[in-house]
């Protein structure tokens, strides 16, 4: 008896649990539609871009400008993909390329508000490599004249007599 009580109110339970969702089941659903990825790329990129994830936002700024080739943002883009390569935390950090997107920008788009903060960037970095080049050069030089009066020494060493202790 005590066997039959249990397994009624186990089956009445279950009943109950059924009824109290039969009609949520019931209903139609909505077929579930993939959501297409997002056509604008440059408000993604803008995104990625302000939250410092620099790898995201430039594929979403390269695929932007191979999207739209003539759109109203382009130097917008341009610039901030070349920043994206030239930050030095980037993980996409690529100097010469950011160099030349910088270059691209200021060549395509010569009235643009971002053109003056890349041709200084562009002279900047003209300048950083020049200052490297000249340091190179000092330091052979120092390493000529080292070496020379390294000689030198030995040269006057040879000349001098064993003085004698008097």
């Amino acid at each position: 008896m005590k066997y039959e009580r249990r397994t009624l109110r186990s089956v009445s339970s279950v009943s109950f649990l059924v009824l109290a969702l039969l009609p949520w089941s019931c209903q139609k659903r909505p077929p579930t539609v993939p959501i297409p990825p997002p056509t604008d790329y440059f408000e993604l990129a803008e995104e990625y871009f302000e939250t410092g994830d620099y790898a995201s936002a430039v594929d979403a700024y390269n695929a932007y400008l191979g999207d739209n080739p003539s759109a109203s943002n382009h130097d917008k883009a341009l610039f901030r993909l070349a920043m994206s390569h030239a930050f030095p935390g980037s993980p996409v950090r690529d100097l010469l390329q950011a160099m030349e997107l910088f270059g691209r920008l200021a060549s395509a788009f010569p009235q643009s508000p971002f053109t003056p903060q890349a041709e200084f960037l562009l002279r900047l970095q003209a300048e950083a490599d020049q200052l490297r080049s000249d340091l190179t050069a000092r330091d052979e030089r120092i390493r000529a004249l080292t070496q020379e009066l390294e000689r030198l020494k030995q040269i006057d060493m040879r000349r001098l007599p064993a003085r004698s202790p008097d």
